[in-house]
């Protein structure tokens, strides 16, 4: 894990964490609102979720368009997880966020393993911060749904 966070640009950084807030405010919302109100916050964070999880595939995309010598398996990598978050979205409530949590987590593991080859290391920390409340916001509606 790359610790050079000055790397990551700073309006980065702010619009990165600026995206957990939907995360934190879904899985509170849930636990203090009207019970009308947790299906909406549930379908929300899982959309939310899965979303985040084909923007995270999305990048290898990029990353293989700037480099000279494109990998394939980077472009097949950068539809999985769209691909798993959408079938998260088909599934009963409880496997769904399970499955999405679990894409997040594959998420990064991937990247932990590829950035650096790309000179990307630098965002992992971030990356981890990020994962862990993603993940811990769709855990709290799994103990609760």
């Amino acid at each position: 894990l790359d610790n050079d966070t000055s790397a990551v640009p700073r309006s980065a950084q702010l619009l990165g964490y600026a995206g957990a807030i939907p995360f934190i405010i879904f899985s509170v919302v849930i636990f203090i609102a009207n019970t009308e109100w947790r299906p909406i916050c549930v379908v929300s964070l899982r959309t939310y979720a899965a979303c985040i999880a084909s923007f995270l595939g999305a990048i290898y995309w990029g990353l293989e368009m700037k480099s000279v010598a494109p990998s394939y398996k980077g472009f097949v990598w950068g539809i999985v997880p769209s691909l798993l978050a959408t079938i998260s979205m088909l599934l009963p409530t409880m496997i769904g966020l399970a499955l999405v949590t679990s894409v997040l987590w594959l998420c990064y593991f991937v990247d932990c393993l590829n950035y650096p080859r790309y000179g990307q290391g630098h965002w992992l920390r971030m990356r981890l911060v990020l994962t862990a409340i993603a993940s811990l916001a769709c855990i709290c509606l799994i103990t609760i749904v």
